[in-house]
């Protein structure tokens, strides 16, 4: 399909999404973001000195190579796009897990913050929390998601920028 594309990203799929368009902006019209990670989330977890859920420590032992490399790469993810130009001005939409989820309590902690971090990147941008999420909101709320897109599409069309 030819852009420009409406990119939605959930957890570390979120950097991507944010890579991408920071890195070929005409090729995106718009972002949602879904209890994405944070480019900067695994310096700030360290200042707080965050540790990995001992379910995780354990999966990491047994992902296949590329779910590693992925996992254990999201500080150079973040630090990639960190280093990637400014967001063009775009509909964005954070939508944000509500439910506390058990596991590291610095990284619980430091969440909020760092959802709030992203929906300031854009100052027309919306922050939704999903009371009823953990962190998978698409399968918790898949609606949330849904009417974001819808959301961000429909901001397209008002600003008569995408017919």
């Amino acid at each position: 399909m030819p852009p420009p594309y409406v990119l939605v990203g959930h957890s570390s799929g979120g950097l991507y999404s944010l890579y991408y368009t920071k890195t070929w902006p005409d090729e995106v019209a718009a972002i949602v973001l879904v209890d994405s990670s944070h480019p900067e989330q695994m310096v700030r977890c360290r200042e707080e000195e965050c540790q990995p859920p001992s379910a995780i420590k354990a999966m990491l032992k047994i992902l296949p190579e590329e779910m590693y490399g992925e996992l254990t790469g999201l500080e150079e993810s973040g630090r990639q796009v960190q280093a990637a130009e400014p967001l063009k001005q775009m509909p964005l939409i954070v939508l944000s897990r509500g439910k506390e989820e058990s596991g590291d309590q610095p990284l619980i902690k430091l969440w909020p913050e760092l959802q709030a971090d992203l929906a300031a990147m854009l100052p027309d941008s919306q922050h939704i929390i999903a009371d009823k999420s953990g962190h998978f909101i698409q399968q918790d709320q898949p609606e949330l998601v849904v009417q974001a897109v819808k959301d961000v599409l429909e901001a397209l069309k008002q600003s008569s920028q995408y017919e």
